[in-house]
């Protein structure tokens, strides 16, 4: 059994400081600054902590940063390549594991200011490529955030607002216009929302994702089954979500389950499902697969495992997408996992 890597992450202190650094990363507003102070200030090991997971990610210029803010000396960077252990566990045991990257950020800025009343018929598209993510505010005071390779359109009318996700995720926060509804179609869903926020992921196999964050919405049929149907092969459903609540909506599975799975979430768990509006991805003891599958939406390479055994392995940490070298050494050097790079096609198989 290869040697396995445990970071430094265990508590919620360890969530937030590495929310921290991902805004210091990004720069941070001046009330962000202020809150940043407050939250050094309510206990001590905070500051260690922010530097702890700073020196993780040795890509990132910020220690400079925060040998500013913190009344302290900067730790020597830990060794996570020699903070090894076997731990014995059954195949698939969690593990955690990061790799610093740079996930290109196209980031449009948005101004703060009072919505103008929205022409009565507008037409707009947004997209990004693989990569990026950029925020666009909407005419009607609406501001939208794309994730990557995500592609919408949005079509405004005197007596409704629909978006078109046409492929990708996106994160709305809805300006307040009761009589016309904000709804966005994705595969065979419409979620409907007045003054709220949420984010709607469109999975390649049509699978929906719908994750409130403030508010509620309504989530049905596009087009609802046809009446005479059999109610074993009804798929029309309507429902309403509630902030802290995720729904997916299975493609396959609507033929014989018409409502969507609901989960509710707390406060952290719903950080961590939106972190890639920071340039993070957080996974909690994913399979190695399902975890290759995510970080190929960041970058145009194509992972292949070639060994059944290794696609049970269980991955968490927190993750900065883009950069591919570091991921493959991190998986040789803590799961024994070689790699093979045949152009953007990377073949992972067990060290022999």
């Amino acid at each position: 059994m290869a040697d396995l890597v445990r970071l430094p992450i265990r508590s919620r202190s360890d969530h937030e400081a590495a929310e921290w650094l991902a805004r210091l990363d990004r720069g941070l507003t001046p009330d962000e600054q202020s809150r940043l102070h407050e939250w050094l200030r309510a206990d001590v090991k905070h500051a260690e902590q922010l530097l702890e997971v700073a020196a993780l990610w040795d890509d990132l210029d910020v220690l400079s940063e925060l040998s500013a803010l913190l009344p302290l000396e900067r730790p020597e960077p830990p060794r996570i390549a020699r903070r090894r252990f076997a731990w014995a566990a059954a195949a698939g045991a969690f593990a955690v594991v990061a790799f610093a990257g740079g996930l290109l950020v196209h980031q449009h800025t948005v101004e703060h200011v009072e919505p103008v009343p929205a022409p009565q018929t507008l037409a707009l598209a947004f997209e990004t490529s693989i990569g990026e993510r950029a925020t666009e505010q909407l005419p009607d005071g609406s501001v939208v955030t794309l994730n990557t390779s995500t592609s919408i359109r949005i079509e405004y009318s005197a007596g409704a607002r629909d978006v078109f996700i046409e492929r990708g995720e996106a994160f709305f926060d809805v300006a307040d216009e009761p009589r016309r509804p904000f709804r966005v179609h994705a595969g065979g869903s419409v979620v409907e929302a007045v003054g709220t926020a949420f984010n709607v992921k469109l999975a390649a196999r049509g699978d929906v994702e719908i994750t409130v964050t403030e508010g509620r919405v309504k989530v049905r049929d596009r087009v609802p089954a046809s009446p005479a149907a059999s109610p074993e092969r009804r798929s029309d459903f309507d429902t309403t979500l509630i902030e802290g609540e995720v729904a997916v909506v299975d493609r396959a599975e609507r033929v014989r389950d018409a409502m969507p799975k609901i989960t509710r979430l707390e406060p952290a768990q719903l950080d961590m499902k939106l972190a890639w509006q920071r340039g993070m991805l957080i996974f909690e003891g994913e399979p190695l697969e399902a975890m290759l599958e995510e970080v190929e939406r960041y970058t145009t390479a194509d992972f292949v495992v070639a060994d059944e055994q290794l696609r049970g392995i269980r991955i968490g940490g927190y993750f900065r997408a883009g950069d591919v070298d570091a991921l493959l050494v991190a998986l040789r050097e803590n799961f024994d996992i070689e790699s093979e790079r045949l152009g953007e096609r990377i073949v992972l198989r067990a060290v022999r």
